[in-house]
This record gives C-alpha cells, sequence and structure tokens, in this order.
C-alpha cells in the first residue's frame, strides 16, 4: 500500500518548530532562503532575525525552488510543514499539479480570533514588531486563501492551542521523537535544473512575494 504524502501549510507562531521537536516523522521546512537573496551582512544571523529584516531582495526562483525541494522532502516519507503565510499558500496553489496527486495539502491556521496569543509568541522569542506588523496584516488573508483554495484541507486551530494538537485531534498519525528543523540556507541548490526547466515552461501563475499577491498570466 502506498504511504499517503501530507504537506501541512500552518502560520509562523502556530507551533511549527516545536512539532518538529517532538515528533520524529516531521520535517518543519523554513522557506525563507526560498524567498529571499540575503545580503552577506545578515546571512549567518538567526532565522528568526531575517524575518522581516529589510536587507533582502525578493529571489526571482520563487515559488519553483521552494516547489521542487518541498516535493523531494514529500518522497521521504515525512511530514512536512511549511510557512502558511500567503507565499507559503501561493506555492501550494501553483505547485499544486506539481505534487503527486496522493499528496494532501492541509491548511491549519489559528482561529481568526486569537492573533494576540501570536503576537505575544512572536515577541517572546525575540521577532521584531515588523514582523509582527507583517504577520497581522497577511493573518485573514491566509485565512480566505486556505478557504477558497479546492486543492485543500483547511484546519482550524483552537484559540490557545498548538498545531500539535490540532493534528492530533484531526487524525495526523504522529510518531514521537525528535524530528527535522530545515532551514536550507542552500535553498534550491540540489534540484536547480529541475526547477528551471519547469520555471521556463509556460505558467498560469505570477506571484510577488513582496506585495504578498498571486495574478495569473
Amino acid at each position: 500500500m502506498k504511504k499517503e504524502k501530507i504537506l501541512v501549510v500552518a502560520i509562523a507562531g502556530a507551533g511549527k518548530t516545536y512539532l518538529a521537536q517532538h515528533y520524529e516523522n516531521v520535517v518543519d521546512f523554513e522557506y525563507l532562503y526560498h524567498l529571499w537573496n540575503y545580503d552577506k551582512s545578515i546571512i549567518d544571523l538567526p532565522i528568526d532575525q531575517h524575518k522581516g529584516n529589510p536587507n533582502r531582495k525578493p529571489n526571482p526562483d520563487y515559488p519553483w525552488n521552494f516547489i521542487v525541494d518541498i516535493k523531494h522532502e514529500l518522497e521521504k516519507d515525512k511530514i512536512v510543514v511549511i510557512p502558511g503565510m500567503p507565499n507559503g499558500i501561493y506555492a501550494c496553489i501553483v505547485g499544486k499539479d506539481y505534487f503527486d496527486k496522493d499528496t494532501r495539502i492541509i491548511f491549519a491556521l489559528p482561529d481568526k480570533n486569537d492573533f494576540d496569543t501570536l503576537a505575544e509568541r512572536f515577541r517572546s522569542r525575540g521577532n521584531s514588531e515588523s514582523f509582527v506588523n507583517l504577520v497581522k496584516d497577511n493573518f485573514l488573508k491566509a485565512h480566505e486563501l486556505a478557504a477558497n483554495f479546492s486543492g485543500a484541507e483547511y484546519l482550524i486551530i483552537p484559540p490557545k492551542k498548538y498545531l500539535s494538537d490540532a493534528l492530533i485531534e484531526y487524525g495526523i498519525k504522529l510518531k514521537p521523537g525528535v524530528g527535522l528543523i530545515k532551514e536550507n540556507r542552500d535553498a534550491g541548490r540540489r534540484y536547480e535544473k529541475e526547477y528551471r526547466k519547469i520555471l521556463n515552461q509556460k505558467q498560469k501563475y505570477r506571484i510577488d512575494i513582496v506585495t504578498s499577491t498571486i495574478t495569473e498570466i
């Protein structure tokens, strides 16, 4: 029996890192290094200090560099968890036809009325106020996108709960142990030929990562 592939899209602060630290069949797959090209002066900073940092430029290879890397992670029989900001959701929309047909895409987002809990978590781990405001601006947008994307399941994380709680209650099998937190600072390089081949084909969508918008071509 073929094992199903599970891609979980969860917004920052929902508990992605905790999930990977406590369950061995989980990969917390960060997309910042797919999304942005970082100035040498900040590339070695802790990843949370990259979020909202002005010293970065859009990576023109996004989202295909990320989509190809996601597919290869899914083939390792792990639950792959990626950020649920709009740009992460757009990667799923654009890549849906590229992922294997048996891939389950689950959008797991905190309750619409529970942003204050997320803001407290961001500040406690040292995120900048600009990042807090960025997430706040995109929070409801992420809910709207998730609710209207027919290719995915829409899972609400109850107030004060974490991603792990919601997935277990939803019936996703998590194996206790230590999983993988993958920052991938060499993002896209391993499968560069693969995503560039797909990138050069006729595309249906264009993504602007600065404005977090997607348009049909």
